[in-house]
């Protein structure tokens, strides 16, 4: 059996559910990082976004959640 490594199922959960988070008034980007070792979905938010941060979950199917608190993305 093929199984996927951490790193592979958090990428397929965090594109499961980006369009949602990103739609949430608040949440600037979706990426991926790690909480303790192990692999974990990072969402940034503007600063004060007390709103977006109240409607994350701690974890997505099963991979945890690390709000980090930014401006606002621009692109170069």
């Amino acid at each position: 059996m093929n199984e996927m490594t951490p790193k592979a199922r958090a990428r397929v959960v965090k594109e499961r559910h980006e369009r949602d988070l990103l739609a949430l008034e608040g949440v600037e980007a979706v990426g991926l990082g790690r909480l303790h070792g192990e692999p974990a979905i990072r969402i940034y938010v503007d600063h004060g976004a007390e709103s977006a941060i109240a409607n994350i979950p701690p974890s997505l199917d099963g991979i945890p959640v690390v709000i980090k608190e930014s401006g606002v993305f621009q692109a170069l």
